[in-house]
């Protein structure tokens, strides 16, 4: 959707190769409909005669200069073999200059959760049994349960670029 409008215009996409590179990816609005039903989320793909096309003016997913583009010649085929050297996340870590340098321009979206400033070791837990109680088999116990635990202290980047 393209605000302010409700004007549908295209369907974006990652596309991440088994080297774990990435490009974003468009399905223009008039090859939606063909495409639909032949692409599925976390299903990996052999994408036939697309276009390599200049990137959009805005809202790009990666910040780079060229985009994967879908037309009425490209063709897909799903892969079912060796499927587990194709990596099912993709994410880019930004420094503090690239995200300012981010928000001088719109090209391209960030997401930002914050600012990683410490990660403690991992240390073991030991939780009561009044909290942890397990049903099995319709009897309930109470369990002395240990785990693992690692504290790691994130600040909301909105603090931190208000006092740059």
């Amino acid at each position: 959707m393209l605000p302010p409008r409700s004007e549908f215009i295209s369907v974006d996409f990652l596309a991440v190769d088994d080297q774990k590179n990435a490009m974003h990816g468009t399905i223009p609005s008039e090859y939606s409909d063909e495409f639909e039903h032949q692409l599925i989320e976390g299903h990996v793909y052999k994408i036939r005669m697309f276009q390599v096309t200049k990137r959009k003016q805005s809202h790009n997913a990666l910040p780079l200069d060229k985009m994967l583009y879908f037309s009425s010649t490209t063709e897909i085929q799903e892969i079912k073999d060796d499927i587990d050297r194709y990596p099912h996340h993709y994410f880019q870590f930004a420094t503090m200059e690239d995200i300012v340098r981010r928000t001088e321009r719109e090209s391209f979206m960030t997401d930002v959760i914050g600012l990683l400033t410490s990660i403690t070791p991992i240390s073991i837990v030991h939780i009561p049994p009044k909290q942890i109680t397990t049903n099995v088999g319709g009897h309930t116990s109470p369990q002395i349960l240990n785990t693992s635990k690692r504290d790691i202290f994130i600040k909301l980047l909105r603090l931190i670029l208000q006092n740059t």
